[in-house]
């Protein structure tokens, strides 16, 4: 009787225990996934669960809107700009692969209310070194993922600390999923300025990255999750507009450098190419596809080598600032103040397009100066 009180007693204490943990956690919120916080805290922890945090918050605003990319796309577009269709989310996910991509839009989905999709494409997206960059991604789906991680004991030690704090820390991301408008600036100080951030971005960005569209860990192929996405699109009559980003100039030779930029302008072909087989596949318009990595103002930005002062629209050479997001979607709505900016492109005009933006690159930055200061860098790093 005595032992069988006992093993009564400790399973109430294991119970009470689960309990208390779960509460614990919901009450402190380490990663922001509630947005009425009971304690107002800085979520140190937050950007290590953003994909969780995302999946979560997709779940429970099932927005109309997304935008799919990666850390670019975080920081550049902000869902509450009049062009999109509210509710609206960020849904871009830090270094993601087309794969991850291709999956979070699925998960949009099947939220049963999505409208219309913003796909902002990486180079890096379709030659990934991973195919996923979390192992146990896809279990971020999982439709009791909201409360199991109310129990986890990794999310405790995240409470903990952010109780504890860190005056060197601080909240990277807004509620709609975009990364904070000024969260880069800490860093870019930190890094002596603009200038001396882009030349240790430029270092080795595309090191040993595949060109093949193929992840180099599971050999499958980034250009099938691609051309489903899209087919999807059509097929649950999706609105979706395919853009080019507007990074600096500079990271394009910085492809260059590593990769050859007959990639890149190979790369471009095969998307419009893509997008207008599958569109003749289900006899349906062709997406828009808007190429904003071209050669403008907006994109060869000078870099201030005095680190006081602060750059318009780029942080550094890949990331751009909200600022320059609001240009484009402010195009993608049809605002025409800078109707010069940003191309449409297509099967008729691509080849043409391309020429010009040779054409327009010897205008725009010196590539052999360029070639022989990355030279010296390298060997300096040495």
């Amino acid at each position: 009787m005595r032992k069988k009180h006992w093993t009564m007693s400790f399973i109430i204490l294991i119970i009470i225990s689960i309990f208390s943990i779960a509460i614990f956690n919901y009450i402190i919120n380490p990663y922001g996934i509630s947005n009425n916080d009971i304690i107002k805290l800085v979520k140190i922890k937050q950007s290590l669960k953003m994909k969780l945090v995302k999946a979560i918050r997709v779940k429970n605003i099932k927005p109309k809107s997304i935008i799919l990319g990666t850390s670019r796309a975080e920081t550049g577009y902000n869902p509450n700009h009049d062009y999109f269709i509210k509710p609206s989310f960020n849904f871009a996910t830090s270094g993601s692969s087309m794969y991850e991509n291709r999956s979070n839009f699925e998960y949009a989905l099947k939220q049963g209310n999505l409208e219309k999709v913003l796909l902002v494409l990486d180079y890096r997206m379709f030659n990934s070194k991973t195919e996923k960059t979390t192992y146990d991604f896809e279990t971020y789906f999982n439709k009791t993922i909201e409360y199991s991680y109310l129990l986890s004991l990794d999310t405790l030690k995240d409470s903990l600390a952010t109780i504890r704090g860190s005056s060197r820390e601080w909240e990277v991301y807004l509620y709609n999923g975009q990364r904070k408008h000024d969260y880069k600036q800490r860093s870019i100080e930190k890094n002596n300025g603009h200038f001396n951030t882009m030349l240790t971005t430029e270092l080795n960005y595309y090191k040993d990255y595949p060109v093949d569209y193929k992840y180099k860990d599971t050999k499958n192929n980034s250009f099938d999750d691609f051309e489903k996405l899209v087919e999807s699109c059509y097929n649950n009559n999706i609105e979706l507009d395919i853009i080019f980003a507007p990074n600096h100039i500079r990271l394009w030779e910085t492809l260059d450098y590593y990769l050859g930029y007959d990639k890149w302008q190979n790369w471009k072909k095969d998307i419009v190419f893509a997008v207008d087989r599958i569109s003749q596949k289900v006899n349906k318009k062709v997406y828009r596809i808007f190429d904003f990595s071209v050669y403008h103002q907006f994109t060869s930005e000078e870099p201030p080598k005095d680190k006081r002062i602060k750059m318009k629209y780029h942080w550094e050479t890949s990331h751009y600032k909200n600022e320059l997001g609001l240009i484009v979607l402010d195009r993608l709505s049809n605002i025409n103040v800078y109707n010069d900016f940003g191309v449409v492109i297509n099967k008729n005009n691509i080849y043409n397009h391309l020429m010009n933006q040779q054409i327009k690159r010897k205008l725009f930055i010196d590539t052999k100066l360029f070639k022989i200061e990355m030279e010296q860098r390298i060997n300096y790093s040495k």
